[in-house]
């Protein structure tokens, strides 16, 4: 760092740094730092104002506090919010997530008139003693990397346009694979089957369910709702698991021309 500092700091600096191999060598060091970024040059306390400035949500201070505790714990607070304001755009502003953002970022009416937090759904009980399987196979869901064409289908080396990734069960013009229709629409003979189950083991669990299901005003909300509830949660996450397997099973739908598109059937 010495060969960075001029003269004249480093003259003004030396005299401030004990001598004696004592435990305010760091301290000496952070106000020689800090001195540096003041005089604009180059230095670590600098670097880590830029540093800060340079985020999505920048956040600032000023450079004329002495470095302490309470500002750090200050600068800890505002770095906490300024990455969750910028985790919420990203992914509210993201074409995929679309469980994450329903569950986690939008409070429901029928749910609670707060949003439930993803470390509070990953402490539930009832989320800890599922099988390893299932509350993988939630945490995919959540983050969309399930084995859903609308997610699969946009790598590789041909990309198949989101419109085309169309339900390798149903096989229906128009009708995309993605994570509403395999977990609540899919006529597929095997996924209606289960749900109609997963359904009535719901019901015969949590009868509330059966009445507020009707006043939701869309599926990802009925999710949002099975995320709050702790008899819920298994029985949803055994069918998920159900709809990865059969993914498994049956490679995706890849079309790739309009005449491929014209064969489906109708919806």
């Amino acid at each position: 760092m010495a060969d960075s500092i001029p003269k004249s700091n480093v003259s003004t600096a030396l005299p401030t740094l004990p001598r004696d191999g004592s435990t305010e060598i760091p301290a000496a060091a952070l106000r020689v730092s800090r001195q540096c970024a003041l005089e604009g040059s180059p230095s670590w306390w600098g670097d880590f104002y830029h540093a800060l400035q340079a985020l999505s949500v920048p956040v600032s201070f000023n450079l004329d506090l002495q470095p302490s505790p309470e500002l750090v714990n200050h600068l800890l607070e505002k770095l906490t919010t300024s990455l969750e304001t910028h985790l919420q755009s990203a992914a509210s502003s993201s074409v995929r997530l679309m469980h994450f953002k329903s569950v986690f970022l939008s409070p429901q009416r029928h749910a609670s008139p707060h949003n439930l937090q993803l470390r509070q759904l990953l402490n539930m009980p009832s989320f800890l003693c599922l099988r390893k399987k299932n509350r993988k196979a939630l945490m995919k869901l959540f983050a969309s990397e399930h084995p859903y064409a609308v997610q699969v289908l946009r790598y590789g080396p041909s990309p198949v346009r989101r419109e085309w990734r169309i339900c390798r069960f149903c096989r229906k013009h128009g009708i995309i694979e993605d994570e509403i229709h395999i977990n609540f629409h899919c006529d597929d003979v095997s996924l209606r089957t289960q749900r109609l189950h997963m359904w009535e083991d719901m019901g015969a669990t949590h009868l509330q369910l059966r009445d507020i299901r009707w006043k939701l005003r869309n599926e990802p909300q009925v999710l949002n709702y099975i995320m709050r509830h702790t008899t819920l949660i298994n029985i949803f996450a055994r069918f998920l698991l159900f709809t990865f397997e059969r993914c498994e099973e049956q490679p995706p739908l890849r079309i790739t021309s309009e005449t491929q598109l014209a064969e489906l059937h109708s919806p």
